[in-house]
């Protein structure tokens, strides 16, 4: 298992990026809703369907683990749920629709409390073209709640003119080999992205998008690739010719996102053919975060940031590398500490900034960073615990929290000493934990 008016969507995007603020006194933490507050994240695209009048809408989805119930079977933990996708027209008459229905199994209790796993699937459906609502509905079956997400929908007519542009999947994952389902697009895979978040790491900006020619005759095509900030200045520009010979073309294209800081982008896609129409479309997209944009522009924070996973000699050897070295002795480092190094992805990497970036969010407070304080250092170094004791201010004492990790067999108390919301680990440490100095800033 693993998006025109949108077919372009940016509300969720976002919802996703935004930060709470620890409110004064205590913080009352949450693991279960780390994650975007809606339930599920959605994105999607149309495409011309080949000998039909008709469109294909294809809807694709992502659902956190925190935002299903799950029911215990043997000795694994089991959600049930339903999606329905439903295209209405004037009064709410239904003009076309789809569901799915999947369950999904995660071994141990925790994963269902999970704020970073999460299931990607797509519902496709077919629809004539015009102005819609499109309602997407999510019945989890085991806690039976429904929620839902209504949207404007934009189909165009793709054969109304001679050249024409299909709507754009912003795509996470792309492979040559395609998997006989249904993310197969002209031989490849490609994984949706569906909150059009992406980081600096990632390095390229993946989509598909195809172009459709309603003569017969051969076309020559200038294709231009370009890249809008929030200012509306145009930062980068890609150029390609193509020869559409057949009626319809697909294309896998990806840009360089090295460069870019995190904030809010626009591709934008112009295609002009030779003697004959111009055609264009813009959708917007997100950069956020991400280690590798530290390592670059700020590498003494990016060497603070491993202090929870590289000893001070490991430190010492990194603060000597000359600036054009940093990156690649940043990524040796990692690599040293790869669990499975035969593999491409860095789980131990991936897992550290995961957990870094909840910290940063969740354990925030007025006077510092998330992730350097006690609940912070905690979390980045063992993960979500399986049980939370809260005990807010009263009277007779302080407010404090107990962490429990049954599966390491590890306890840590924290305590807010001053009412400001800081929880401060308290000494005994548990296990091979210590307080570790804050740098000077």
């Amino acid at each position: 298992m693993l998006k025109l008016a949108k077919a372009s969507l940016v509300l969720l995007l976002l919802i996703y990026t935004l930060e709470p603020k620890p409110s004064l006194g205590q913080v009352e933490m949450d693991f279960s809703t780390a994650s975007p507050p809606t339930p599920f994240l959605l994105d999607f695209a149309a495409f011309r369907q080949e000998n039909s009048d008709q469109v294909r809408l294809e809807v694709y989805y992502k659902i956190f683990n925190n935002h299903l119930s799950f029911v215990k079977k043997d000795e694994t933990f089991v959600a049930d749920y339903e999606l329905q996708v439903k295209v209405l027209g004037k009064n709410k008459r239904q003009i076309s629709g789809n569901s799915i229905s999947e369950k999904f199994t995660v071994p141990f209790y925790k994963e269902t409390l999970s704020p970073v796993n999460f299931i990607i699937n797509q519902v496709d459906l077919q629809t004539p073209s015009g102005e819609y609502k499109l309602e997407v509905a999510l019945i989890d079956k085991n806690s039976h709640q429904t929620s839902t997400l209504n949207f404007s929908l934009k189909i165009p007519d793709y054969r109304e003119k001679n050249l024409a542009l299909s709507g754009v999947e912003f795509g996470q994952e792309v492979s040559d080999s395609a998997s006989g389902t249904k993310f197969d697009k002209q031989g490849k895979k490609i994984i949706p992205k569906v909150e059009r978040l992406f980081a600096g790491e990632d390095q390229k900006l993946w989509f598909y998008y195809e172009i459709y020619k309603n003569k017969p005759h051969p076309a020559e095509l200038e294709v231009t690739y370009e890249i809008i900030d929030y200012l509306q200045r145009h930062i980068h520009q890609e150029y390609e010719k193509l020869q559409l010979e057949q009626p319809s073309l697909g294309i896998f294209k990806s840009l360089n996102l090295e460069s870019f800081s995190p904030n809010s982008y626009t591709l934008l896609i112009r295609i002009k053919e030779k003697g004959g129409q111009n055609v264009s479309l813009k959708e917007d997209f997100r950069i956020e975060w991400s280690p590798v944009f530290y390592v670059k522009s700020d590498f003494k924070t990016a060497l603070e940031h491993l202090r929870y996973v590289a000893n001070e000699e490991e430190i010492k050897k990194l603060k000597k590398a000359l600036k054009e070295e940093q990156v690649q002795k940043w990524e040796e480092f990692w690599k040293s500490k790869d669990p499975v190094p035969e593999t491409p992805l860095n789980e131990l990497k991936e897992q550290y900034y995961q957990r870094l970036k909840y910290a940063n969010v969740k354990f925030k407070t007025y006077s510092k960073e998330g992730w350097k304080t006690d609940m912070g250092m905690v979390y980045i170094k063992y993960g979500q615990p399986d049980e939370v004791d809260r005990h807010p201010f009263d009277r007779e004492e302080k407010a404090y929290q107990i962490w429990r990790y049954y599966e390491l067999r590890r306890i840590f108390t924290f305590v807010d000493n001053f009412g400001n919301g800081e929880y401060e680990l308290q000494y005994p440490y548990d296990g091979d934990i210590r307080k570790i100095p804050q740098s000077r800033d």
